[in-house]
């Protein structure tokens, strides 16, 4: 891992049976803060990227079926946009697994240091996949400001980096320009965010997106974000294991 680059828990699901290169991806995975969900079933995995998002899929080409796999696998909705890998058992099959989606390749038979350097290359992306989905549940005083009108406070319902939703008695329309103030919880200094409306909704449910974040700003939400995103990850993980020990 490059020096200073900021350890986020991210999620990848693999599938194989092979239980050499299991161990290794594994064994490698847990050095660099990436939880690996193993499965040696095409469906069960299936399932899996069905009901929960993971921001890395490692599809072994000697699994039967694994190319199909690949294949299908920006047909599903919320890991359309993750990182994809495929494990090559031959040479001609990486312009196959390029082709099928593949944004990364490892070749078999896999080490140790070739296992590293290709999650190292990755790791920022799946990084950024996280970060750019996550949305933490968040019930705030927010101050807004919109053109020559005076000020009047909402509350919101959830926080990204890139934006907020709010619940709004007052109401706005999309394209409005806004200004908004909030304080998150455990800080005392409000953040200062210039935004438009990128949707609104009967109920008084509006969606908001950041413009032109100032980099102090920026700094701040990041870092408040990705403490809540690594408890989130910690409570979800621990279900996972609990519900696996019932098993």
């Amino acid at each position: 891992m490059k020096s200073g680059t900021e350890l986020i828990s991210v999620r990848t699901i693999l599938l194989s049976s092979d239980i050499r290169t299991i161990e290794i991806l594994c064994n490698v995975a847990q050095r660099m803060t990436i939880h690996i969900v193993t499965c040696c079933d095409a469906e069960v995995a299936i399932r899996k990227l069905c009901r929960s998002k993971f921001e890395g899929i490692i599809v072994d080409l000697a699994f039967d079926g694994g190319l199909e796999f690949l294949q299908k696998l920006r047909s599903t909705t919320s890991n359309r946009s993750a990182i994809c890998y495929a494990i090559l058992r031959r040479t001609l099959e990486q312009t196959q697994a390029f082709q099928a989606g593949a944004n990364f390749v490892f070749e078999h038979p896999l080490s140790q240091a070739s296992a590293m350097r290709v999650l190292q290359a990755s790791y920022s992306l799946m990084v950024r996949e996280r970060r750019r989905y996550f949305r933490y549940p968040l019930e705030a005083s927010v101050r807004v400001k919109r053109g020559g009108d005076s000020e009047f406070e909402v509350s919101s319902l959830n926080l990204s980096e890139t934006g907020l939703c709010l619940n709004s008695s007052q109401s706005m329309q999309v394209g409005d320009k806004l200004q908004l103030r909030l304080v998150l919880p455990g800080d005392t200094d409000a953040l200062s965010l210039d935004a438009e409306v990128c949707w609104n909704q009967a109920s008084g449910k509006v969606g908001v997106q950041f413009c032109n974040i100032a980099p102090k700003v920026d700094r701040a939400l990041r870092t408040w974000l990705a403490e809540r995103l690594e408890d989130t990850l910690a409570r979800q993980l621990g279900t996972e294991m609990a519900q696996a020990l019932t098993l």
